[in-house]
């Protein structure tokens, strides 16, 4: 066993649904556990934490996860079969596959382990390969703080037979216990892995000798933190850059205060620096339509088309523009780079932008850099764009084109392969905010509008235990970067459904020991609650990201990763996407 201690990967990523839209429902077998409250039946952690593997038949209440940045490697075929008294989930790579050349996966379980007093515990794992290179197990201890006691790698080398991986862990301190399970075949050679069961001791007792563990519902001192209502609140100062994370996308109730806040906040504290977790080159047009009272929109934008409520904003912030000079103006910048795409695609949007303005510019200049940005050869761009600097940015501003010149040279230094670069998705969100602050935030404010598993100061589990972009904020700008989490009840969501699209669905209404049900059972409607020291523990919260799936309440130590939540009461329909 190798052992190290407070490890964890760099980046991660919310995985966009048409990355995978084209491979295997192998990704839903995994993800889509069915919730069976209220349901009798016997409780155990075998059954709660499917550590036997049952996959696609399970009622597991928490099912294992996929890590995302893999996604392009899940497999075309599954196989689930019973062995005697037992299940065996096989996961199969053919030689020839059209997209991957190699098995590689990775699956993820985090158990909240039961109360005790144990110093150590036993995992055993059952398994065997078929022409695998690499098969690890990942064992991370983490406290009620969400610190990472311990990281211990086992390296397994089981053959065609199954047998058994065991491993002393110690849990002195430890209240999560995560599980990864990575595996790579050889290239380009027909692959298999297959898991039985997983099971764990506490002491020498095995886990399902004890109850299965519920977070109790949050209890507040008498004297109660503060809260104070969202109208109120909208309006205070958080700082030089606030990072507002969202708990789910295009709920519309969230969305709308977002929105409010960005405005207010521009009109009071001079934020004038709004980012969001969106792509990049969308958003140059999107800044010189605020900023030009005589640029036009694209009209075959298909994100305008299918989000009119972005589109109102735009109008918000042009008309809030209107009249005012420069450094009194609101800017807008994406911050992410479609990760799930190539350094050609970066290009080629770059294109259609500066070919859509040029329409009005009329410029040698810039179509010449239109067109060779849709060529294959990648330094004559960035050589012309440096021959012509000085006409450039007299057509495009100065900072405009410092930011065109920088996302060409990211996109090509992080390479073209799509697992990688999805992996790099925070860093890379990371040097983007680093760039635009530096380049149009030294004189303003900054908000950063997102998912909150990227804007959280610690951690992004449930989504992959890796850094996230907030972290890295925290680490540069100190006690000038504030991350503030908003929650909501009820109302809706989009993400992708069975078949890949993109839908809005309900969301679960929020379980007893929720945050969620402790903020709305204050009778006090939409509020901010600071993070104080009352809340430094472990709570249920609801996380959705890309996929519609059944389980959307997962433990977390809010008080680490957020220093506010702003509450706002939800809606029940919501029929605007």
């Amino acid at each position: 066993m190798e052992t190290k201690k407070n490890t964890h990967r760099k980046d991660c990523f919310l995985l966009p649904a048409s990355l995978i839209q084209r491979h295997s429902v192998i990704f839903l077998f995994l993800l889509a556990g069915v919730l069976c409250f209220g349901q009798n039946r016997e409780r155990t952690y075998t059954k709660e934490y499917d550590l036997h593997f049952h996959m696609t038949d399970s009622t597991a209440l928490f099912p294992w996860r996929v890590n995302a940045a893999y996604s392009l490697f899940l497999l075309p075929f599954s196989v689930q079969e019973k062995k005697g008294d037992r299940f065996l989930f096989t996961l199969l790579y053919p030689k020839g596959h059209l997209f991957v050349d190699r098995l590689r996966a990775e699956l993820d379980q985090r158990i909240l382990l039961p109360l005790h007093q144990e110093e150590t515990g036993e995992i055993t794992f059952e398994c065997k390969t078929e022409c695998i290179d690499h098969f690890l197990l990942l064992l991370s201890g983490i406290s009620a703080g969400e610190e990472v006691l311990f990281f211990d790698t086992i390296r397994c080398s089981p053959d065609n037979a199954l047998s058994s991986a065991h491993a002393s862990i110690p849990l002195d301190g430890v209240e999560l216990l995560d599980i990864r399970i990575y595996a790579e075949g050889q290239k380009d050679t027909s692959a298999q892995i297959s898991f039985s069961k997983l099971d764990l001791t506490i002491g020498r007792l095995p886990i399902d000798s004890f109850a299965v563990r519920e977070l109790p519902p949050l209890s507040l001192p008498a004297k109660k933190p503060k809260t104070v209502p969202v109208e109120k609140s909208i309006g205070m100062d958080f700082g030089q850059i606030v990072g507002i994370g969202e708990s789910v996308h295009e709920n519309s109730a969230i969305r709308d205060f977002a929105y409010q806040f960005i405005l207010k906040q521009a009109e009071l504290h001079n934020r004038k620096l709004v980012l969001f977790e969106s792509s990049a080159d969308r958003f140059l047009a999107y800044d010189k339509y605020i900023q030009d009272p005589s640029f036009l929109l694209d009209t075959t934008d298909l994100y305008l088309k299918e989000t009119h409520h972005f589109a109102h904003l735009l109008d918000q912030l042009r008309a809030y523009n209107a009249g005012k000079k420069g450094k009194d103006r609101i800017r807008i910048f994406g911050i992410d780079l479609n990760l799930n795409e190539t350094y050609r695609d970066t290009a080629t949007r770059l294109s259609n932008y500066l070919t859509h303005l040029n329409l009005t510019l009329q410029s040698s200049e810039i179509d010449r850099i239109a067109v060779l940005l849709r060529g294959e050869d990648r330094e004559k761009p960035i050589l012309y764009l440096s021959e012509k600097k000085d006409r450039l940015q007299e057509l495009l501003t100065a900072g405009t084109y410092r930011y065109i010149v920088h996302l060409l040279n990211l996109s090509n230094r992080i390479g073209d392969e799509l697992t990688s670069r999805n992996i790099k998705r925070d860093s890379t969100m990371f040097e983007n905010t680093r760039f635009l602050i530096d380049n149009f935030g030294k004189n303003t404010k900054t908000t950063v509008y997102g998912h909150a598993v990227h804007l959280n100061i610690l951690s992004t589990y449930p989504a992959v235990p890796c850094r996230p972009l907030g972290n890295y904020l925290k680490d540069l700008y100190k006690e000038d970067y504030t991350s503030l989490l908003v929650l909501t009840d009820k109302g809706g969501a989009v993400a992708g459904d069975a078949h890949y699209n993109r839908t809005k669905k309900s969301l679960l209404l929020p379980p007893e020991g929720s945050m969620e049900h402790f903020l709305s059972s204050q009778g006090c409607g939409s509020i901010y609650i600071p993070m104080t020291k009352d809340f430094d523990r472990l709570v249920l919260s609801r996380f959705k990201g890309f996929q519609h799936i059944m389980q959307e309440f997962y433990p977390s130590n809010l008080y680490k990763r957020h220093n506010g939540i702003f509450y706002i009461e939800g809606k029940h329909e919501e029929k605007d996407y």
